[in-house]
């Protein structure tokens, strides 16, 4: 699955490429991209560590990506950074037939709109779960302040009796 997939920089130069400069990088080679920046996370999957060392050989050109890049005719791979306030959190990746004059500036402003999205989301995600635990402590004080003010009216209610036996007696 994808969702799971880590890419290294190591073995994706492009990918190196867009964290070093910040930018969004382009590529005219969609099987040599999709070749840069899966083989090495594909050969990370496939097989143990000490023999990924061993074979220098990337993923088939077979490789599902490279494949679909050719069955759709993608001709222009765009790499995105989507940041947060202390970097990149991901990479917004843009594979297209067709190249204008002006998608590139659009797809950062894609990039910076969604990074902006995806940091609200964040925020309001951490907000709401700040929002449940003052909830929580609310209710917790309520409760230990309620319990404290039936205490206090059973004392009254004692010192009442009390005065009023006093008072009787005297």
């Amino acid at each position: 699955a994808l969702y799971d997939l880590r890419l290294d920089p190591k073995h994706a130069p492009l990918l190196a490429r867009l964290l070093e400069e910040g930018t969004t990088v382009y590529s005219d080679r969609p099987s040599d991209a999709a070749r840069d920046l899966f083989s090495g996370a594909a050969q990370e999957m496939l097989r143990p560590a000490a023999s990924a060392r061993r074979q220098a050989k990337p993923a088939s050109s077979g490789a599902p990506v490279q494949r679909i890049a050719r069955l759709l005719g993608l001709k222009h791979v765009m790499l995105a950074p989507l940041r947060y306030d202390r970097g990149i959190s991901g990479i917004l990746a843009v594979a297209t037939a067709r190249l204008r004059r002006g998608d590139i500036e659009a797809i950062d402003a894609f990039a910076l709109q969604a990074s902006i999205a995806l940091e609200k989301a964040r925020l309001f995600a951490e907000l709401k779960q700040q929002h449940a635990r003052l909830e929580t402590e609310v209710e917790r004080r309520t409760r230990e302040l309620t319990l404290a003010v039936r205490a206090l009216k059973e004392i009254d209610r004692r010192k009442d009796n009390f005065l009023a036996n006093i008072s009787h007696e005297l």
